[in-house]
């Protein structure tokens, strides 16, 4: 592990296996931290880390983000976008101007008070949202210096236009803020996810409908069953209802037939090809008809009932199992994120010391598990030449989790993320 970590990581890690050790073997984090005293840069991002874990600081930030989000609805209904020169009133410029400040205020609060040598501001456990953050910021921060600069000329207006659109966006921290919008988010996302094979099995019926269109229909019906991409195509059209009886009335009773099944020579067919909104390379004669209408029927009947019925009832029987599934999930993060938050409060760990607990535990728990084994634990300090005593985190962990039901005698041995910051907080009060 020294030769692929950095020195400090290294030895981040190798002070928390010495701390589950239950061994004295070094020195601990708490003495370590306790020798080292803070720098006035350290008590200030340790002041900007407690205002941004605030309450209040969040619930402003986000009332912000709804007042601008209604501003730009208001200025979105009364501007002209007809025209290129129209402008917002002055008075909505200048609300927009105090918000985007108070967004950029609140990004240097946050990127000072995380900036360390892991900075942890881009790569913690809010990575994403602070990059997410980070981009709507500064582009509306650049996006007003370029309009006040006056570069860009015509393109000013679009340019701003675009710029307004995303400040939108930061509507979706909502998701971040409310559990319950987190809930229904996480769980379309990963429902979604197995609509692959539906998908898949979808482009197979397309497929080999599509080939067997074109082999039996294509002599009759050159301009809806001519090719395969064109077949594919017609037979979407199919599935959703959209025109689908001028396509099977066609390859039943022949190309030679109009809507009333009077024999007019392909006139009817000529005209809808005309009127379809298709524009083809050139206009198909009914040259060769054909009634099928057994044949047709079976085909266009039975795709319809496989695509209108019963894949559309796999489809959403698919999103529902998925959604149960990704609820059920869901609900278990949401417990364990409320665990790491009350532990937190309760020791007064503050971010850094937070992040420094979380970069350990991705590193211990290197295949990105839920949880892992107290045995893989034991098993990575041998590996270290780390000294421990035998079935200490064991005891350690069963001061607050129960053994398993139906084997009171048995042992803990799974562990979660908030599992490991109570094991680590509890062992430096006790060190």
């Amino acid at each position: 592990m020294n030769e692929t970590l950095p020195e400090a990581a290294y030895t981040e890690v190798m002070d928390m296996m010495n701390l589950l050790s239950g061994s004295a073997q070094t020195q601990s984090m708490h003495e370590r931290e306790a020798a080292t005293e803070n720098t006035w840069f350290q008590d200030l991002q340790v002041k900007l880390q407690k205002m941004t874990q605030n309450d209040f600081f969040e619930y402003f930030i986000m009332g912000v983000i709804v007042f601008s989000a209604i501003l730009s609805g208001y200025s979105t209904q009364i501007l002209d976008y007809s025209n290129p020169d129209a402008s917002p009133p002055e008075w909505t410029e200048i609300l927009e101007r105090i918000f985007i400040f108070t967004f950029m205020i609140e990004f240097l609060i946050k990127i000072i008070g995380l900036w360390d040598k892991e900075r942890t501001y881009y790569t913690g456990e809010d990575a994403k949202w602070n990059m997410f953050d980070a981009v709507t910021t500064l582009v509306g921060f650049f996006g007003m210096v370029f309009e006040d600069s006056g570069l860009g000329g015509g393109s000013i207006a679009g340019f701003s236009r675009i710029v307004r659109l995303l400040r939108l966006a930061r509507l979706f921290r909502f998701f971040k803020v409310i559990p319950q919008l987190n809930l229904i988010a996480k769980s379309l996302v990963l429902g979604v996810k197995s609509l692959k094979y539906v998908g898949t099995l979808m482009c197979f019926i397309f497929y080999t409908w599509a080939i067997a269109g074109v082999m039996l229909f294509s002599d009759n019906d050159p301009f809806f069953m001519r090719t395969l991409p064109v077949a594919f195509y017609h037979l979407f059209r199919v599935s959703q209802l959209e025109s689908w009886a001028n396509i099977v009335q066609i390859n039943l009773e022949g190309c030679d037939k109009n809507r009333w099944g009077v024999n007019d020579g392909g006139a009817a067919y000529v005209g809808l090809q005309s009127n379809s909104g298709i524009h083809a390379d050139r206009v198909y004669e009914c040259d060769r008809p054909k009634a099928q209408p057994f044949v047709g029927s079976l085909y266009f009947y039975s795709f319809v009932v496989m695509c209108g019925m019963v894949i559309i009832s796999v489809f959403i029987g698919v999103i529902v199992n998925g959604m149960h599934a990704a609820t059920a999930e869901s609900k278990i993060e949401f417990e364990r994120e409320k665990r790491k938050e009350i532990i937190s409060e309760h020791y007064e760990l503050p971010a850094s010391k937070l992040e420094s607990i979380r970069r350990v535990w991705k590193r211990i728990n290197w295949a990105k598990a839920k949880t892992i084994k107290i045995h893989q634990v034991e098993k990575l300090m041998e590996q270290l030449g780390v000294g421990y005593v035998p079935g200490y985190l064991h005891k350690v962990v069963s001061y607050w989790k129960p053994p398993p039901e139906g084997n009171p005698s048995a042992k803990v041995n799974e562990i979660d993320y908030p599992d490991f910051i109570l094991i680590v907080c509890l062992l430096e009060r006790a060190a």
